[in-house]
């Protein structure tokens, strides 16, 4: 069982699925939720299940390699050595790699896990893991052509939050717009200015794809960005918050579905930029450690000071019982979120919680109204989820540091928990332990 604290996090050494009698672990057959297998076979994406609830492409790892690895060293590791018969970085110098093997590779070295095991031995590599699949709000679908609008204004001057999603239709929505961060460096087309080989990343990127245009063909991350926008806008009558910039990063495909490769290249990059909020209204079960997307955290922490917010899920379950990601991580600058009810005073049915002795933190997300896509009918729509709840979390956040004057991770998540009551309750036999966010009652350092 796995106890975990919003101040602070234990990690035992025995995780159990269905079960809390030690050591007994209960496999399940299917992906956490069920829909995201159903996904990935319409889709057509080869996957494996772990027995965990995840599901992971059984053909790729995610590889991270010491600093100062050749190019050159690299290539004869993964695809000499380990015999990958192709190999991809998402960004220049010492980031991640993605390599892959085909079926006769597989079988000589041993299968995937066979091959994990032996990069592991390379003294080059510092890290490698499956590259899971993650998901925000899964709707497989074909959108309209959608065309990225020219983007009307920038901005270099203000404090960063990263959306990390399906993208966000930042054309033509023009509040958007107005509140997108620029990038100065890049301001001759066909030229990577600022040397990171991502070629004219003027206002983020698209990793799933590989290009410029995180335009957002799905509607998630517009939803959650402008609930962010709406949020924000109802906690802070000075309009403080309107400095605040967005980021967007398209990590997730037009069906909501990204990778543990896609996503650790977002949270670099959100770094790299300067992110001091990353929003990660998406998540993952699995059966390990997904070492690589923790490592890309840390990063993001140490290099941006960023505050990480993450949705806990909707399947309604005991997150004691379950790894899901990058929600377990024990990091103090990580704020899980869960969802609370429709009177924001008790857990949202669907939401997923941790169990005592855990202090839950429940934000709205119930039948929340946001903007979508210009193309996306209806509009606005209503939406529920822990996707909106962190989105709700992330304004506060950002209105605590304008409040505050710090981006100390401490300070904020105490002033977002000051004044809150801890209050317990039994759901599904567990007894938990939570505190609700309410956004009418927020004045972070009064």
């Amino acid at each position: 069982m796995k106890l975990k604290s919003i101040f602070s996090i234990c990690i035992l050494a025995t995780v159990t699925l269905f079960s809390c009698i030690k050591d007994d672990v209960v496999l399940l057959d299917t992906t956490l939720p069920q829909a995201l297998e159903r996904s990935l076979i319409q889709a057509d994406l080869p996957y494996e299940l772990d027995g965990f609830g995840g599901a992971y492409n059984p053909r790729q790892i995610v590889v991270k390699f010491k600093d100062g690895v050749s190019q050159v060293r690299r290539n004869e590791i993964l695809i000499d050595i380990l015999g990958a018969v192709s190999v991809k970085e998402c960004m220049c110098g010492d980031v991640l790699t993605l390599a892959q093997w085909d079926n006769a590779g597989l079988v000589e070295k041993g299968g995937l896990e066979g091959i994990k095991q032996k990069g592991t031995s390379e003294n080059d590599i510092e890290e490698l893991s499956f590259n899971y699949y993650n998901f925000s709000d899964i709707l497989i679908f074909t959108p309209p052509t959608i065309i990225g609008s020219p983007f009307l204004s920038t901005n270099e001057d203000g404090n960063i939050i990263a959306i990390l999603d399906v993208g966000v239709d930042y054309g033509s929505n023009t509040v958007i717009n107005g509140r997108l961060l620029g990038n100065a460096q890049e301001n001759s087309p066909g030229d990577d200015q600022d040397g990171n080989c991502l070629v004219d990343d003027q206002i983020g990127w698209d990793f799933y794809n590989e290009d410029n245009d995180p335009t957002d063909d799905h509607g998630h991350g517009t939803h959650v960005a402008n609930t962010i926008i709406d949020q924000m806008a109802a906690i802070d009558a000075s309009g403080q918050t309107n400095e605040f910039l967005f980021l967007p990063l398209k990590t997730h495909n037009k069906d909501g579905i990204g990778t543990l490769f896609t996503v650790s290249c977002g949270m670099i990059y959100a770094a790299d930029r300067g992110a001091d909020i990353i929003n990660t209204s998406w998540g993952f079960y699995a059966k390990e450690v997904p070492e690589v997307l923790q490592q890309a955290i840390e990063y993001a922490h140490t290099v941006s000071g960023a505050i990480i917010v993450a949705s806990l899920g909707n399947e309604g379950i005991n997150l004691d019982n379950h790894n899901h990601y990058p929600s377990d991580f024990p990091f103090d600058y990580i704020i899980p979120v869960g969802c609370s009810d429709r009177n924001d005073t008790l857990k949202a049915e669907f939401s997923n919680y941790y169990g005592t002795p855990t202090t839950n933190l429940f934000a709205p997300g119930v039948d929340v109204s946001a903007t979508m896509p210009s193309w996306y009918a209806p509009n606005p729509e209503v939406k529920s989820g822990t996707s909106m709840s962190a989105a709700a979390i992330s304004a506060a956040v950002a209105y605590a540091i304008v409040n505050c004057g710090t981006t100390d991770a401490g300070t904020i998540k105490a002033e977002i928990l000051n004044g809150l009551s801890v209050n317990n309750a039994t759901y599904n036999g567990d007894l938990i332990n939570y505190v609700n966010y309410n956004p009418a009652n927020f004045e972070p350092c009064p």
